[in-house]
């Protein structure tokens, strides 16, 4: 049983170091809100950004792209996961710059819901 639960904590661990996810020293920046709206209803998303990697301005665009239909979750030179990741993020969006290189630089936390 024990092994059991060991092997399973190493696949949690793998795993979770396999979604890029930041390490605390890269500390995330706030970037404002961002603001979309499905039928009649509004959804308002704060959107963060890993120090250093990308602006604010790309940040929310990446955000905003990766909600509409024509890309949805993969805008163009990123890739994105969403609601699949670590609370308290429902999106985050990595750009890869080469397989040794693939940071979640991008993120959004959905208020309200």
């Amino acid at each position: 049983m024990q092994r059991c639960g060991a092997a399973l904590a190493v696949v949690a661990t793998a795993f979770v170091a396999g979604l890029g996810v930041a390490p605390a020293a890269q500390a995330r920046s706030y970037c404002g809100k961002l603001h979309t709206t499905y039928g009649k209803t509004t959804y308002t998303r704060r959107v963060y950004r890993l120090k250093g990697h990308v602006s604010c301005k790309a940040a929310r665009r990446v955000i905003r792209d990766s909600m509409k239909m024509s890309s949805y979750g993969h805008p163009k030179g990123w890739e994105c996961v969403m609601l699949h990741v670590p609370p308290p993020y429902d999106i985050t969006c990595g750009s890869p710059r080469g397989a040794e290189d693939y940071s979640k630089a991008v993120a959004s936390v959905l208020l309200g819901f």
